[in-house]
């Protein structure tokens, strides 16, 4: 035997001087019964064996080099290397491992056979590490990790990139939202991510909606080099729910940016934005029907298009709910001054300022969010208590407390996004002068509220509103005469005296976009419904019907009007 070949071949997985290690060898007989070696591959380094935050998921981490050079690096769970190890080899195949297809079994044995001392936690996805003050960024972590070795081992395209100094984005790219609304407050959105664990916040979201061509997408440009480069962590809305699901999840904690709402499919859009503000997946089995975690995740998302969502959703018969205004809060973009922006920075026209913010942009990536979040894992207590201070200080100045729960829900996520801008001024990230995220958000909520008409329940007001329609909008031809007055086509109902009557039909079908027992409520609340539900309601001829007060319905809607600010 070659005692000079083994000795150099027999371990050349140790770390060390690549070129003097050309690959795996075992030792095979051949015809004449003489001991060989036999190449496998080429050269696998196994570095370390590592595990979940659960304790759980225990597997190695290796790496090579592929065909052109390139480092290589995955992490392989133990049970892969279970029966033919096929999963394991795919992996390493996929990054481009070359390997003797014949020495497949020797391969895995090899794999198996490893039990590397140094050992570490790891990550799969970005974001807080659970039970711990430490941060996952996608070149390391973030935070005291008493010597611990955390590892990120997700496969996500869009982890961090930097690029240039924190002077440099602060004065080059940060400055130019002074003076700017829209910029500032979407800027503010993209620190929100990290804070909402902090403080139990669910995702929302802030929808950028405004005819083309104004800076929407400058808007965004902005608020994604707080990420990294805009270009790898700008998303689309032309995607299916799924693919949706999948890129939420990659942007735990932090900000997710879709771009163009118009490609998005009106059709599941709404359900999209549940999904996306309640921060998980649908439940899904393995291959081997066993249940698969749902994918979860908390996030800000920050969207644009020259329509709103109720529009989106109108364009193919789908009711715009209440619930949707919560989760994704719409901002007008044009300022009726330079489009998206108030203040051009003595550039001549928005359009020069957009063009100049996306070269800086370009440029000037990424270090603002990572200086956040290295600031906030050194006194996270204190960063906390004064994003509680702060939104507590905004509900009072934005009159909330007075408001509907849906207001208030609004207001607290505006009051969110001011703490960040606020507390990223504080650390030194933004440049700005104090106060000024918080005004900028006062603004905005109030012309927030303006367009939605009322501080009560907009759910309410569209109850009203679906009443006022039928007796004086568009819907009035389904009422009739009288009781005893035949017309052509359907009939929910009639007049009669002070009442308007309806019959069952015509109450589900007036009312079919509500829900029964809350639109039931609604009118008992407003002195409208004289009746009860179901077998006690009164019977006019032979069939029973609902005994509305027209009365009471005019007052419920000038209330509305007054609140609206309307004659």
């Amino acid at each position: 035997m070659n005692t000079k070949r083994y000795e150099l071949k027999a371990e050349p997985f140790q770390l060390g001087p690549i070129e003097f290690q050309d690959g795996l060898y075992c030792v095979t007989t051949d015809k004449g019964q003489d001991d060989v070696w036999s190449r496998i591959g080429a050269p696998l380094w196994v570095t370390a064996c590592g595990r979940d935050t659960a304790g759980l998921g225990w597997g190695l981490q290796v790496r090579w080099y592929s065909p052109d050079g390139r480092p290589q690096e995955a992490f392989i769970p133990h049970v892969h290397l279970l029966s033919d190890g096929r999963e394991a080899l795919m992996k390493l195949m996929d990054g481009g491992y070359r390997f003797n297809l014949g020495m497949k079994r020797q391969l895995i044995d090899y794999l198996n056979s490893k039990n590397p001392y140094k050992t570490f936690i790891r990550v799969d996805r970005l974001g807080w590490i659970p039970d711990t003050h430490i941060f996952m960024l996608g070149d390391g972590p973030v935070g005291s990790t008493n010597d611990n070795e955390y590892t990120y081992t997700g496969n996500n395209p869009t982890q961090s990139d930097v690029a240039g100094t924190l002077d440099e984005w602060r004065d080059d790219v940060a400055a130019l939202c002074l003076g700017n609304s829209r910029l500032l407050l979407s800027t503010s959105l993209a620190f929100v991510g990290p804070l909402l664990r902090l403080t139990n916040q669910s995702s929302f979201g802030v929808h950028l909606v405004g005819p083309s061509s104004i800076g929407k997408s400058t808007a965004m440009l902005v608020a994604a080099s707080v990420l990294g480069k805009p270009a790898n962590k700008i998303q689309t809305w032309n995607a299916t729910k799924v693919g949706l699901e999948t890129t939420a999840g990659l942007f735990n904690d932090s900000t997710l940016f879709l771009d163009e709402i118009g490609q998005a499919d009106p059709h599941v859009l709404g359900d999209t934005i549940y999904m996306l503000a309640n921060g998980e997946g649908r439940a899904r089995a393995n291959a081997d029907l066993s249940r698969r975690a749902k994918l979860q995740w908390r996030t800000t998302f920050l969207s644009n298009g020259e329509v709103d969502l109720e529009h989106s959703l109108a364009s193919v018969g789908k009711r715009h709910k209440a619930g949707h205004d919560v989760r994704m809060i719409n901002i007008e973009a044009d300022t009726d001054r330079h489009g998206i922006f108030e203040e051009l920075h003595g550039y001549p026209n928005g359009a020069s300022l957009s063009k100049a913010l996306a070269e800086r942009t370009a440029q000037y990536h990424g270090i603002a969010f990572r200086s956040f979040v290295e600031e906030l894992t050194l006194d996270i207590n204190g960063a906390q208590a004064f994003v509680d201070e702060h939104r507590a200080d905004m509900m009072r100045r934005l009159g909330a407390k007075e408001c509907d729960g849906q207001v208030q829900r609004v207001a607290d996520a505006f009051g969110l996004i001011s703490a960040a801008g606020e507390l990223a001024n504080r650390f030194g990230i933004t440049g700005w002068p104090a106060g000024s995220v918080a005004a900028v958000v006062e603004q905005l909520f109030r012309k927030w509220l303006a367009r939605r008409g009322t501080s009560g329940s907009l759910e309410e007001a569209n109850i009203i509103e679906q009443l006022v329609d039928l007796l004086e909008g568009r819907h009035g031809q389904y009422l009739a005469d009288g009781p005893n007055v035949t017309k052509l086509g359907e009939t929910y109902g009639y007049k009669l005296g002070p009442d308007l009557h309806l019959y069952v039909y015509g109450f589900k079908k007036t009312f079919a976009d509500f829900n029964a027992n809350y639109v039931h409520k609604v009118l008992r609340k407003h002195g409208i419904l004289m009746h009860g539900t179901g077998r006690d309601l009164p019977r006019h001829s032979q069939s029973r019907v609902y005994q509305l007060s027209l009365d009471k319905i005019a007052d419920a809607h000038d209330r509305l009007l007054a609140e609206q600010g309307g004659e």
